[in-house]
Parts: C-alpha cells; sequence; structure tokens
C-alpha cells in the first residue's frame, strides 16, 4: 500500500478557515487535516477541539465500509492509517471526537472503584466462599451461603451475563441446537475393557428422582459430569464441577475409584501428554516487580514438572514441592 505522503498535495488554498467542511472536495479537506490537526503530538487534543467538525466529516467520507470494504482516501490510503499519520491512534481519535461532540462512555457504577479496590473485594469474597464451603454444617455462614445462592447485582454484575438457564448445556450447540453430552459407544467400549466393572454414574436418560451426587457410587465410577454449572432439577441449587470433585473424593475414602473426562487448555493437554507430573500447592504470594511487595493468586496454583528425558531427571522426587496439608 502506498505511503500516505502519496495522499498529500498542493491543494487550493482555503479562503476561509470557517468554510463549511461539507462544502469541501476531497482533496481539501484531506490538505485541511494534514495541515491543522496533524503535526507535534502536544497540543494534538486542543487541535482536534478546535477542528472537531472538519474530522468528522473526513470520518464521514472515509471511516466507514461499503460492501465490507473500507472506503478509500484519495491516494489509496485509509482513514485509519491518515489519523495515525497525525501521530495517534484511531481509538484514541474516537475517543476525543466523543469527548468533543459532548458524548462518553457510559458511566458505569463499577468505574467508580479502580482496579485495585475491585481486586481486594474478589478476595474478600473467594475468602468468604472457601469458609462457608469448609464449613457447611455451620449456621454463622448461612448468610454467606445465602448471599453466593443469590443472584448478584451492582457493581459486579456485567451487562450481557448469561443466565445459568440459558447457557450451552441447556440450550445447546449454538450451530445446531443439538446437546453433545454422550460418551461415544467406542470409547466408552474401550474404557470398559480397560478398567473392568466401571459404571456410568451419570447414565442417560436420568431416572426420575435420580440424583447422582446424593446416591452412593459404586467400585468404579465413570462421571462424565456437565462442563460447566447446571441447575439440580431436584434441589434446585447451582451445581458445578467443584461439586462432583467432592462428591469423588468423597467416595475415594470409601475406597471407590472415578474415572472424569474434563476438557483442558491445549497447554495443559500437551504438557500431561508429554509425562508432566502435577503437583498441587494452592495459592501463591506472587511478588510484585516493581517493591517486591506481594499478593496472593486468584485462583489456586499447581506446578507442572517436565522432566527431562534422561533416567536420573525422571527419577526426581519432586512431590516435597507440594504445600503440607496440616
Amino acid at each position: 500500500m502506498p505511503k500516505l505522503q502519496l495522499v498529500k498535495h498542493q491543494a487550493k488554498p482555503l479562503t476561509s478557515r470557517h468554510q463549511s467542511p461539507s462544502s469541501l472536495s476531497n482533496r481539501d479537506l484531506i490538505a485541511y487535516l494534514n495541515k491543522n490537526v496533524g503535526g507535534p503530538i502536544k497540543g494534538m487534543y486542543a487541535r482536534v477541539h478546535a477542528e472537531i467538525a472538519y474530522i468528522v466529516e473526513g470520518r464521514k467520507r472515509w471511516g466507514r465500509k461499503t460492501q465490507g470494504r473500507r472506503v478509500k482516501v484519495p491516494g489509496e490510503s485509509t482513514w485509519t492509517e491518515l489519523v495515525e499519520s497525525w501521530g495517534t491512534s484511531l481509538r484514541t481519535m474516537q475517543r476525543w471526537i466523543a469527548e468533543a461532540e459532548g458524548r462518553g462512555p457510559a458511566k458505569h457504577l463499577r468505574d467508580k472503584y479502580d482496579s485495585a479496590d475491585i481486586r481486594h473485594l474478589e478476595l474478600i469474597a473467594l475468602a468468604a466462599q472457601q469458609l462457608a464451603e469448609d464449613n457447611p454444617d455451620d449456621p454463622a455462614f448461612d448468610p454467606i451461603r445465602k448471599a453466593i445462592k443469590e443472584k448478584p447485582s451492582g457493581m459486579f454484575i456485567r451487562e450481557g451475563r448469561q443466565p445459568i438457564e440459558e447457557n450451552k448445556w441447556y440450550e445447546g450447540n449454538k450451530n445446531d441446537g443439538k446437546h453433545y453430552w454422550l460418551t461415544p459407544k467406542k470409547r466408552w467400549q474401550e474404557i470398559q475393557q480397560q478398567i473392568p466393572g466401571i459404571v456410568d454414574v451419570l447414565p442417560y436418560p436420568r431416572k426420575k428422582g435420580y440424583d447422582a451426587l446424593q446416591v452412593p457410587w459404586h467400585k468404579r465410577n465413570y462421571a462424565n459430569i456437565p462442563f460447566g454449572t447446571t441447575i439440580d432439577p431436584i434441589t434446585g441449587k447451582k451445581v458445578g464441577p467443584t461439586a462432583w470433585a467432592r462428591k469423588g473424593i468423597a467416595e475415594q475414602k470409601k475406597g471407590n475409584s472415578t474415572l472424569y473426562p474434563f476438557p483442558v487448555d491445549w497447554f495443559l493437554f500437551l504438557l500431561i501428554k508429554a509425562g508432566a507430573k502435577i503437583i498441587p500447592y494452592g495459592p501463591v504470594q506472587w511478588e510484585a516487580t516493581e517493591d517486591g511487595s506481594s499478593a496472593p493468586s486468584g485462583r489456586n496454583i499447581v506446578y507442572l514438572w517436565l522432566p527431562g528425558d534422561d533416567p536420573v531427571e525422571r527419577a526426581l522426587d519432586v512431590t516435597g514441592l507440594a504445600r503440607s496439608s496440616s
């Protein structure tokens, strides 16, 4: 694409600074903008406000698409390139135009809090939720459980958040509306051959009144759980993957085993496939590069040890990296 210098040329002198922007030819408008808006970044904000009518006219002519294609500024440049040739970005220019026209981003209650405030509140909420989960029979934590159960409102709500009843689990695939829940028959046969006696504890269709989280499981279990949050049709409560993990751990203490299929990020899949050992740790007090101050991670951390293809490296015991449960 030709350089923006190609759009600069000798234009007819403008006899009046207040000549109507719409009356200017394309070439004269470009020349006017380059002369009166382009230049040192210092002072550009003021120049934009002074010449807002001409900038808006330029955006009207070239800052759009026709039949899916960008309208070209004379000289084969785009509006974005023309703006950037003045020493600023298109996004910044759009913000300045909005401010000059008295339009600004809609204020939201969340905007009254900076990122540090929001992060602090999130950490408090996580700590409260953990206390409630660790003390399920203690009524002192009922207010926390009630707050978690109720639909949130206020600054923690982002417009467009999808209700659980309308998520992919219930609505189905976005392309065809189907619910791809079932394990392929061939894969299920392979699992049964590899793990004799294994039982599917989430059969389809679900029997009336059957709640896999409440009934005892078997010696060997296959738990093809929902890959997200659902509503228990019996209790009416929200159920996520954590509830299924806790059920499996409870069954493990009885001597029962469980196989969970679950989607993971490609990064994690590759490392596990290559033989990485997963070492659970928990929150980490990461330190700031600026001053060494620390703040806990928002999520629990695991270490992934990928040993070298060497007998000594493979034999190295790294289990001591796990945080003690005491």
